[in-house]
């Protein structure tokens, strides 16, 4: 007997290069996360230069219950090592 079956189209919708007020952009985290998700993204990337302030606001507003599923990764390029944990450590509530 043959089976007939059909796949569920996989809707991915992403935006990997976004920056908020903490570096060269014009929206704050919360804002830059709101708007994403109006515009139906499901996998976006906040991309400041040389600040993780955006993290932090973000981090703000995902303990207030706003953004519930996000998974945080951070990338870091040609910065020195101590000052970028120094950086992350001040900023942790």
């Amino acid at each position: 007997m043959k089976e007939n079956f059909e796949l569920a189209p996989l809707k991915i919708d992403i935006d990997f290069h976004n920056h908020t007020k903490s570096s060269d952009g014009r929206q704050s985290s919360l804002r830059f996360l709101l708007r994403a998700s109006q515009q139906g993204k499901n996998i976006i990337s906040m991309t400041d230069h040389d600040s993780v302030s955006g993290y932090k606001n973000f981090k703000r507003n995902r303990s207030n219950n706003i953004i519930q599923c996000v998974i945080v990764e951070i990338l870091g390029y040609s910065f020195q090592l101590d000052k970028m944990e120094q950086e992350i450590q001040d900023r942790q509530p």
